[in-house]
This record gives structure tokens, sequence and C-alpha cells, in this order.
């Protein structure tokens, strides 16, 4: 990111994106979390400094280094590629006329893509098979959108620094200086910004999602190191973005939610590990992950299937049944003959679920009323975990 916005701007203004950059909350989000994000924003840097190289040097090994950065984008994440016509739009803004010269350039950088995001092929076909597995909870595009293009904190910061550079006339209102800048960095925020607002807006997909929109966040920051450019005076640029980090330091360490993640099933598995210690009684556990409604369920409990993350990583010591994500027909058929082995061995049983399997462990606890004594062991981290104690014969 430092390289990227050196190329376009001074070094002070270099240093202030790469802050820009490292205070926007879904990037503090991903390089904490173990999901490709931060991956794929680091190939995204790398891309766009790849691109500023070659379409300030036009030199092929330059377009060939640009081709495999743009395609290895998409070995992190598919949705970050949304960022890949910006490159395509400022290419043809900026060398329409020099196309015929740059064919074998443009040919070397086709072949590169080309070249490495082959292999992928046949993972995209098969998403495309699945795409009812990829429906997300649809989610305010607005709030995410601006919160990502445009923080609260920059966009105050930002509005006060230039107030006090207009009182001082040190407000540089030409545009001559900064091109190609003025063009990209807008793109680069801009376009990816539209794709998956247009995407979530006109289909059943639900795109803008914060961790999905982080694809912005380059763009943002460059942008708005463009924008920092304008006010002529390191001395306020330098409060502006001293002020910036004191604020958001303060609020994220302020923060009751500054040290908590999402769902970790880790609590309510120990809990479930010491309820179970004595007599190993079964535990019905929902999957965390989507696709959980969709594929088949992995029987063997010890595969690498991705659907056994949850009590691979944090173990349980007892059998384990699996669940559906939400309450289908499978969840419902599953769950059902879990109960009635329960039943004839006179056994009980826990659940362990995440708020998307609130109602299938109500539906459990209705479908076996009379049967069951249903005792709830608390919420832990937003996981759920269940009792089903079997009547006693004559109650």
């Amino acid at each position: 990111m430092f390289r990227a916005a050196r190329a376009l701007f001074e070094q002070d203004i270099a240093f202030l994106v790469c802050i820009l950059f490292a205070l926007e909350p879904n990037v503090v989000f991903a390089a904490t979390d173990a999901r490709p994000y931060a991956f794929a924003l680091l190939t995204t840097n790398a891309a766009i400094f790849a691109f500023l190289r070659w379409m300030r040097q036009h030199e092929m090994r330059q377009a060939i280094v640009f081709g495999a950065a743009a395609a290895a984008i998409l070995y992190f994440h598919y949705l970050f590629g949304a960022i890949l016509p910006a490159f395509a739009i400022y290419y043809l803004a900026v060398r329409r006329r020099s196309i015929a010269a740059d064919a074998r350039q443009l040919a070397a950088v086709l072949a590169s893509f080309t070249l490495i995001s082959l292999p992928l092929l046949y993972r995209v076909l098969s998403l495309y098979h699945t795409r009812e597995t990829h429906v997300v909870q649809e989610l305010p595009v607005k709030w995410i959108a601006l919160n990502t293009l445009v923080p609260m904190q920059t966009l105050i910061g930002f509005v006060a620094a230039v107030f006090l550079a207009a009182l001082v006339r040190k407000v540089k209102l030409t545009v001559a200086d900064c091109f190609p800048a003025i063009l990209l960095c807008p793109l680069l925020a801009l376009v990816p910004a539209g794709i998956l607002i247009g995407i979530s807006t006109t289909t059943s997909l639900h795109l803008v999602i914060p961790r999905y929109f982080l694809v912005v966040a380059p763009g943002s920051a460059l942008t708005w190191g463009l924008l920092t450019s304008r006010i002529d005076s390191r001395l306020l640029r330098q409060i502006f973005c001293v002020g910036l980090v004191g604020v958001t330091v303060f609020e994220c360490y302020s923060s009751p939610y500054s040290r908590k993640h999402e769902l970790s099933f880790k609590k309510a598995h120990e809990v479930v590990n010491a309820n179970v210690a004595q007599d190993h009684a079964p535990v019905l556990t929902c999957s965390a992950f989507i696709e959980a409604d969709y594929e088949p369920l992995p029987t063997d409990r010890t595969s690498e299937n991705a659907l056994n993350s949850q009590f691979i990583y944090y173990p349980i010591d007892a059998p384990v049944v699996l669940l559906p994500m939400s309450l289908n027909d499978e969840a419902r058929r599953i769950a059902g003959q879990a109960a009635l082995a329960a039943t004839q061995l006179h056994q009980r049983f826990l659940v362990v679920g995440s708020p998307n399997c609130y109602p299938t462990i109500d539906w459990l606890a209705s479908s076996s009323r009379g049967a069951f004594t249903v005792r709830s062991l608390g919420e832990f981290d937003e996981i759920a975990v269940v009792e089903f104690q079997p009547v006693a014969e004559g109650d």
C-alpha cells in the first residue's frame, strides 16, 4: 500500500494513506481473522502497485507481473475481483489511443492472468451450481457502503482540517499536479463498490456485507489521501492524522466489544464436555456453516471436511450428531432419529447451536414433549446449550 501510494503522492501522504487503511475497522477485523480477507487485501494492494508500475514504465516484465498479481486476488476471494474492472477503465481512459502499440503487452497481461487463474475455473463453475448456499442475510447496504467509503471519524477530521487550512489559506485547488491519482483513486473505490451494490440490489445475492466490502478499502484510503493532499500544510495534515489515530484508539479500547469476536464454540463446548464427562451422552450440534443446509453432511467426524471444523477445533468428548444450520426437512429427519434412539435407550442428550439453530431446538422440544424434559444450560457467546432429559416412567 505504501509503495502504491508513494507512486502517486509525496512520502508523507503515502504514510497517511497507510494509516487510513490500517484504521479502517474491517481491515482491523481482517488482520485478526483466520479467514482469507487479509491475504485478499495483500494481493489487491500488490495488484494496484504492479498496475501503477506498468502504467508508468510500460515494460513487458511489468505487464506480466500485473497480470499474475491480478489473478492472485481470486485465489483468496472471488468477490475481490470486483476491483479488476477499475484497472480496465483507467487503462482505456489513459491509453485508449495506444492500444495498438500496447498489443503485445496487453496480450502478456491476459496470458499471465489466464494462466494463473485457470486452476480456479472448476471451483467457479461449482459455485454457480451451488449458488443458493451463498445467499446471506440482507444487511443495510447504504450503511455498510458509507462506513467503508466515508468513515465518520475520517470525514469529521478531514472537514475540520480543511476548515483550518482555509482560514490560513492553505487549501490547494489545482488538480493538474495530481493526475493520475485524481482518476485512479476514485475508480479503485467506486467501481468495486458499485458492482457489489448493483448485484445486491438487482439479484437475490446480498454481497454488501462488511468483510466482502473490504475490496473497497484500498481505493478508499487512496482517495482520502488524494483529498488530504489538497491541504497544503504538512503540519495540518499531521494534526489530522494524529487526531484520527487518537480518536480511533480511544473508541476501540473504550468499547465493550473491542475484544469480542464473532461466534465462538469454545466456551459452549467446554460446558458440554464437563456435563457429559460421566455418561458421554450424545450431543446434537447444529452446523455453523450455511453450506450444511445444502451439502451432504459428513458421517466421519475425523475427516477434514470443512463442516467438521467447529468440533475438530474445539473437540467434544462424546458422540456427535451433526445437524444442518437451519430448520429444514433434513434437520427434522436427523434430529427426530436421534431423539427416537435416545427414547428407546432412555438416554439423555444435549443440543448445541447458534441463533440460526434456535428454531431447530424449539422444534425438537415441541416434537419430543412428553418423552423429554428440556432444560437450558445457558448461552455462551450466543451459543445455546440445551439438555433433553428423558421423563421417568410413571411421570
